[in-house]
């Protein structure tokens, strides 16, 4: 009865739908600076953990993406990966650091706070093939590279970003799902050492996929939230009710309507 109850809060069609309706939104630009974490949250909210971990990370005076790079490839040494976590930032980095846990939007999360602490612009995507019980659902990050002047995605989890075919520059999150759309057939680059299987990438990235910006997310908010009533109930009710209180994070589409997958 307690796993029908759950189910029911959690993936009945109405309810579902509902709580999509609430957090959905269109925007029109993917430059606007109050899409980006760094926007929204602070160096001097981030738990110690973080503090201690990224001190192991050796950035020196690189490029933002050479040390984007830097800081994917140093998590995908630490962390093995596992089942997924959706907890508060600190307690996700700890288990993800010491136990085999983790998946795609935990990475983006924590990925999203270290690159907040090495002062790069950072934000997070989720993809899906379509909205009520899609085969897959994945979260991937963009960060701003100053020296390219250009948002650029980047796979943490799969260790991957894409770049145009002709001119080799690395492509954005927009301009990825432009070219696949396009049938333009972007070019995949891997910047882990073990590469990712290409099959699964192709399922991720096609011109079937409905990407969007994850905006208005305030870690300090999550994490106090999470911190206090993880631990009492489930993840779910926790987001629900900063959707309630309207304290949530935003599903921001800006290639389509989402209103038209309702």
């Amino acid at each position: 009865m307690k796993n029908k109850i759950r189910w029911a809060l959690r993936r009945h069609p109405i309810l579902y739908y509902m709580r999509f309706a609430m957090i959905c939104e269109n925007i029109s630009a993917e430059v606007d600076d109050e899409n980006c974490f760094n926007t929204l949250n602070d160096r001097k909210d981030i738990a110690p953990l973080f503090e201690s971990t990224f001190n192991k990370i050796e950035l020196g005076g690189k490029s933002d993406l050479a040390k984007a790079l830097m800081i994917a490839n140093f998590l995908n040494k630490k962390i093995i990966g596992g089942p997924g976590l959706g907890l508060s930032s600190d307690v996700a980095l700890y288990k993800m650091l010491n136990e085999n846990a983790g998946v795609c939007s935990d990475f983006s999360q924590i990925y999203n706070v270290f690159c907040l602490m090495a002062d790069i612009k950072v934000r997070e995507y989720g993809v899906v093939e379509k909205f009520y019980n899609p085969q897959f659902g994945h979260t991937f990050n963009e960060i701003y590279c100053g020296n390219l002047q250009k948002w650029i995605m980047l796979d943490v989890g799969k260790g991957v970003y894409y770049t145009d075919k002709v001119t080799e520059q690395p492509l954005s999150a927009n301009e990825l799902f432009v070219q696949l759309r396009s049938q333009e057939n972007p070019q995949v680059y891997s910047f882990f050492e073990k590469k990712d299987d290409d099959r699964r990438l192709d399922k991720i990235y096609n011109s079937d996929s409905i990407p969007f910006l994850i905006t208005n997310y305030s870690n300090k908010t999550y994490d106090l939230y999470f911190n206090k009533y993880q631990n009492k109930v489930p993840g779910f009710l926790i987001n629900f009710w900063l959707i309630l209180v309207r304290k949530n994070f935003k599903f921001s589409f800006i290639l389509d309507d989402y209103k038209k997958f309702f």
